[in-house]
C-alpha cells in the first residue's frame, strides 16, 4: 500500500505539474489503471478478509452446519 500511495502522489505531482499536457500522454493513463487495479485488489483483499471471519465465526457457532456457496467457498480458497 505504500508503493501505491507513493505513485498516487508522484502522478498527482504530474498533474499539477503538466496540467492538460498530462492526460495527451500513454504511460500517464497507464500509470492511473495500475494505481486504480491496486486499490481494487486491497479492497477485495479487505471484503475476502472480513467475509472469511464471518464465516470462521458462522462455522464455530453452529458447529460446521452452515451452507457455503460454492463460487464463496472457491472465492475464500484461492488466495
Amino acid at each position: 500500500m505504500i508503493i501505491i500511495v507513493y505513485m498516487m502522489i508522484e502522478q498527482i505531482q504530474n498533474i499539477f505539474h503538466m496540467k492538460i499536457n498530462y492526460f495527451r500522454q500513454f504511460w500517464s493513463w497507464i500509470d492511473l489503471f495500475i494505481i486504480g487495479c491496486s486499490w481494487t485488489n486491497v479492497s477485495i483483499y479487505i471484503w475476502r478478509y472480513h467475509k472469511s471471519n464471518r464465516i470462521g465465526n458462522l462455522f464455530q457457532e453452529t458447529d460446521g452446519f452452515v451452507y457455503i456457496n460454492d463460487i464463496f467457498t472457491f472465492l475464500l480458497l484461492v488466495h
